[in-house]
């Protein structure tokens, strides 16, 4: 008896535990998915005409030609040997795609989970060359925030749109109707991996040369033979492009939690993070190696770099957390205490880039247009850009200056303006925003 009594205890508790434990039958409306098998995703894939552009984002300049990501949809490919008067060529329908690289005649995009690689060295006769399937988090398309989200069946497919309708689901624990959050503007929906097991004028249209230089709100980066792509909430995945045409996965590193954007300067690796800018060293391209960190409140914020100094725009709303918003100016001439020396109130900044040579950071800042700060390397000034050629009607999103041209992506298109003289820029071009792709 002595022996049996401890087993008839845990037995009782055993009992216990499983009539706590209950499962229910729940009926709700709710964002039920729409699915896209993965040989869809596959077969979708297309080298098509020009298309208007409609919810631009993010923006690759790469010798004569720019790449515009259409939010979700695929990238627009545009020759800009003239910034005067740039030709929309083609767009290249790639279900899912937020971000884009370039390197050495191959063009990077990711398509829900999957990595696809193109062939543009000839930029008429653009190929699907290559295709890591489901390295990235999968990501999803807006949704109705009224209403949850039903759950997801990854067996299914990628999600590629939803319907609202009444779902009914049995589940445990009341654990009905899943409520994600949405991080980078609407681009990107963060799931548990555990729930979801970048010039010059005068070259014509042919192949691809020059200078290539991503936005500020690239999630993808290249340095070296490396490309960097974030992954995950808090992982970039690390691609060995040696062999530029067909990426190798080569492992992937954990960094800080709600990782936004990515920037290579030297051999350091700048994270834009929720919770701050860190600073990695790539004398390893393979292994990042933390160093440190310049910590601010919790908010989305894109970095950029020259010499000795980082620029990183903070701003805080319902999806990034805060109320801050401005740009801070830090010292990073001691790379493992890195200091504020400057910041500046703004309204509402997004994307930002920096001539460091001609001495200027022109930064997005919502519906305030764009500001201008000169005098870099000492006083730290600021002038918003004023008069009706030079200010956007919406909010502007990212900026490339470019030797003397400043290539800008907004809610209601492409700008390109000549700022060689700062107290006189002209607006030389823009291709403006149309009807939402079908």
């Amino acid at each position: 008896m002595r022996n049996i009594f401890p087993i008839i205890v845990i037995a009782i508790l055993f009992q216990s535990c499983l009539k706590d434990k209950h499962t229910e039958k729940r009926t709700y409306t709710a964002n039920s998915p729409i699915y896209m098998t993965y040989e869809d995703l596959a077969r979708a894939i297309k080298i098509e005409g020009p298309k208007e552009l409609c919810t631009p984002r993010k923006i690759y300049a790469s010798g004569s030609f720019l790449f515009i990501n259409e939010l979700g949809k695929g990238i627009h490919v545009i020759n800009n040997a003239d910034p005067r008067n740039p030709e929309n060529l083609y767009f290249i329908n790639i279900p899912g795609n937020v971000d884009i690289s370039v390197n050495d005649g191959y063009l990077y995009a990711d398509s829900y989970s999957d990595l696809v690689t193109f062939d543009i060295r000839d930029i008429n006769s653009i190929t699907e060359v290559c295709r890591d399937s489901k390295v990235f988090e999968y990501v999803l398309p807006p949704h109705n925030s009224q209403y949850p989200i039903a759950m997801i069946d990854p067996a299914k497919g990628v999600v590629s749109s939803w319907e609202v309708i009444e779902v009914t689901e049995v589940c445990e624990q009341g654990d009905c109707g899943q409520h994600y959050d949405i991080n980078f503007n609407n681009e990107r929906l963060v799931l548990n991996e555990g729930t979801f097991g970048e010039a010059g004028n005068g070259l014509q249209v042919g192949k691809m040369e020059g200078v290539s230089v991503a936005g500020s709100m690239s999630r993808f980066m290249i340095s070296e033979q490396i490309l960097y792509a974030i992954s995950s909430i808090s992982d970039v995945a690390i691609f060995n492009v040696a062999d530029a045409s067909c990426p190798t996965l080569s492992g992937e590193v954990e960094l800080q939690w709600g990782i936004e954007t990515l920037f290579s300067y030297k051999d350091k690796l700048f994270v834009g993070a929720e919770t701050g800018m860190y600073i990695y060293d790539l004398e390893n391209v393979d292994k990042p190696v933390y160093i440190s960190a310049f910590e601010h409140v919790q908010s989305c914020d894109p970095v950029v770099v020259y010499e000795d100094r980082a620029y990183v725009t903070i701003r805080g709303n319902d999806q990034c957390g805060g109320w801050d918003n401005q740009l801070d100016v830090v010292d990073i001439s001691d790379i493992r205490n890195p200091e504020s020396i400057a910041d500046y109130s703004l309204n509402s900044p997004y994307g930002l880039g920096i001539d460091g040579e001609n001495d200027v950071l022109f930064v997005c800042d919502g519906s305030s247009g764009v500001k201008i700060f000169t005098d870099l390397t000492n006083q730290v000034t600021a002038g918003l850009v004023q008069g009706n050629d030079y200010t956007i009607s919406n909010t502007g999103y990212d900026v490339i200056p470019m030797n003397g041209n400043l290539i800008l992506i907004g809610d209601d298109g492409l700008y390109q303006y000549d700022y060689t003289n700062l107290n006189d820029i002209q607006l030389m071009s823009m291709i403006a925003t149309g009807q939402c792709l079908e």
